[in-house]
């Protein structure tokens, strides 16, 4: 008996990691860090955004954020989480041995609201590169954070205008149950999505992968060919795994309003509907149920 409540256990133990590996593949957007060696071309004005959080290990950190503008054959190219990767792998590797380097020593620079890393070039060709995190934020901070709050704005506010038109894009919503373990007693959560297509062919992507209500991910892909190397991701803006409050300002509420609908939509749909004091009328217009009522009050 026990061997087989073993086995069965075992079977379900086996399904479930099953589950999310076949969930997170599912789920899972493929990008590459912006190169800007790399772009396809600097010849059309652009700006791209990039803000990955996860994969973060001992040996590996992938939290940054990085802006793209290019303007004028220039090339104008801002991180904020920027790691020298070769110089703090030989860090580690010195001090492995004697066991004194933690995680964070080691990945010292988290998404943090500020610049440490800077490329400008002209067209192809580097004319600056600087790692000097107070230089690079007091003369490019402030444009920086226009720039981006910008660009996610606008089309924020096209995700939203493409929900309130439903006939000018296709629209498709997803929501399915986050695996959990076998004895996890706490409320299920599910991962919730909405993708928006547009006549033009942009691709606008949102969804709250870890179920809590607020949206964690929002891309946006532009059929244009623009790309920065092969599976290089969405080539406007790609945001996974946020968890910076300003962002949250900005993309929070998209799943919750493409889901159930946004506020404007409810408004709409108010201001068209009957009266209270309309309705008796309608009714009786319909089905003439007024003379029969007639009779009846006699």
């Amino acid at each position: 008996m026990i061997k087989k409540l073993s086995k069965i256990l075992l079977c379900v133990f086996t399904i479930s990691i099953f589950g999310i590996m076949n969930i997170e593949s599912a789920e899972r957007i493929p990008y590459k860090r912006i190169d800007v060696l790399a772009v396809s071309t600097y010849k059309a004005d652009r700006v791209v955004y990039q803000h990955v959080e996860q994969n973060f290990t001992k040996f590996y950190d992938d939290s940054f954020a990085c802006l793209l503008i290019i303007k004028d054959n220039k090339m104008f190219f801002f991180e904020d989480g920027y790691d020298d990767r070769t110089v703090e792998m030989n860090k580690f590797i010195g001090a492995e041995a004697v066991g004194v380097l933690m995680e964070d020593e080691l990945w010292p620079n988290k998404i943090s609201g500020k610049l440490n890393h800077v490329i400008v070039t002209d067209r192809r060709m580097k004319v600056l590169e600087g790692f000097d995190s107070e230089k690079i934020e007091s003369r490019f901070g402030a444009e920086y954070k226009e720039a981006r709050d910008q660009l996610i704005k606008q089309h924020v506010q096209i995700f939203y205008s493409m929900l309130l038109q439903p006939g000018e894009s296709e629209i498709a919503l997803s929501r399915k149950p986050i695996p959990r373990q076998f004895f996890d007693d706490d409320p299920i959560r599910f991962f919730s999505s909405a993708a928006v297509k547009t006549k033009n062919g942009r691709v606008y992507y949102a969804a709250d992968t870890n179920g809590d209500g607020v949206t964690d991910t929002f891309t946006v892909k532009e059929p244009d060919g623009f790309h920065w190397g092969f599976k290089s991701g969405p080539n406007l803006i790609c945001i996974l795994n946020n968890s910076q409050e300003d962002i949250k300002e900005m993309i929070g509420n998209l799943v919750v309003d493409a889901t159930n609908g946004p506020e404007e939509f409810w408004n709409r749909a108010k201001k068209n509907f009957i009266q209270t004091d309309k309705i008796e009328e309608f009714v009786d217009d319909l089905y003439g149920v007024s003379e029969g009522r007639e009779k009846y009050d006699r």
